[in-house]
């Protein structure tokens, strides 16, 4: 698999299968421009776009199932604008926007916990731009923001923030984040 900005491209050792949108199929892509593939312990393939929300393509389907923002339902995708997204062994996906902050979407429920900058809260995301994501062997996950490194943990919720240096600091050992 392969995400491109013009669609997404499938490479089986011999050719290349194109899948992208077509407002007259059912069940197509939402939009072309993928941003990050993650694939999940089942097979299925999660994929996130810039503009079309979170995207799933079951092993045994060539139908994508799309989930997008919906602003009348706090359980909804974060919003369409995605980056990143990684497949949790816990039945997880987790989603990380350009603006709207983090969302884990539960595969058995088929709902969304989101996660956002809350300038009060010390133990919220530093920001709601993610640029990277990643789970550590012992469950947490690590988000690159804009504004630093946080560590979510996943069963309560609460956020470590590691900030960035200053712009003008020379990173050294000595400099590099320390948690808040």
């Amino acid at each position: 698999w392969f995400a491109t900005e013009s669609g997404l491209n499938r490479y089986d050792g011999y050719s290349i299968v194109e899948y992208r949108r077509d407002r007259n199929v059912v069940g197509s892509l939402p939009n072309d421009f993928i941003t990050d593939l993650s694939v999940d312990a089942e097979g299925a393939l999660w994929i996130v776009t810039d503009g079309g929300g979170l995207v799933r393509r079951r092993p045994d389907s060539t139908a994508f199932d799309v989930y997008r923002h919906d602003p009348a339902n706090p359980q909804s995708l974060a919003g369409d604008n995605v980056r990143r997204v990684l497949a949790d062994p816990r039945g997880w996906v987790w989603v990380g926007t350009m603006r709207s902050g983090l969302s884990r979407f539960d595969v058995a429920t088929g709902s969304f916990t989101r996660f956002r900058h809350d300038p009060d809260n010390a133990a919220s995301l530093s920001d709601d731009r993610i640029y990277a994501l990643m789970l550590d062997d012992d469950g947490y996950l690590w988000a690159g923001t804009g504004l630093g490194v946080d560590r979510l943990n996943p069963d309560t919720g609460m956020v470590v923030r590691f900030a960035l240096p200053a712009a003008d600091a020379c990173p050294t050992p000595d400099s590099w984040p320390r948690p808040r």
